[in-house]
């Protein structure tokens, strides 16, 4: 589930910014890493699950799959 109000974000202890408008506000949502083996066998539910940063201004979507990051 998506957060409701738009937070900051660090990553390596820097401020960070979207890559696409510079805006430094983002939802925060999980999402699923699918492959092609588990999707084939209709267990999805098995991927890994990455940290989506989805930018409050103009909603491109950064995606974190390790724990370099830290939300404000």
């Amino acid at each position: 589930m998506a957060s409701r109000d738009p937070r900051t974000l660090t990553v390596l202890g820097n401020p960070f910014t979207c890559r696409t408008c510079g805006a430094d506000r983002f939802f925060r949502r999980e999402i699923k890493l699918q492959t092609t083996g588990l999707t084939f066998l209709d267990l999805d539910w098995l991927n890994r699950s990455a940290d989506g940063a989805i930018c409050a201004t103009c909603g491109f979507v950064h995606t974190f799959a390790g724990d370099a990051h830290q939300w404000g």
